[in-house]
């Protein structure tokens, strides 16, 4: 049985008065995609870089500790 712990960070890819920050239409783009730098640069300009909304995944043993769910308006200081 394989109990790994994986922890991935997503970054926000929306701002309601902006739209979509990139050419990918979901709200929220994980760290290693290609367009995350574009996105939060995008987002942290939009919050003169005090906030970029995101969230952190956290799994252990294939069960969702934290998700989508646990959404932050800060995701720097979570």
């Amino acid at each position: 049985m394989n109990k790994g712990l994986e922890f991935k960070s997503y970054v926000s890819n929306y701002v309601p008065e902006l739209g979509y920050l990139t050419k990918e239409k979901i709200v929220f783009l994980p760290i290693d995609h290609p367009l995350a730098e574009l996105a939060a640069q995008k987002v942290l300009n939009y919050e003169e870089n005090e906030y970029l909304p995101g969230y952190i995944k956290v799994t252990y043993d294939q069960q969702n500790i934290l998700s989508d769910e646990n959404e932050t308006d800060d995701l720097l200081e979570t």
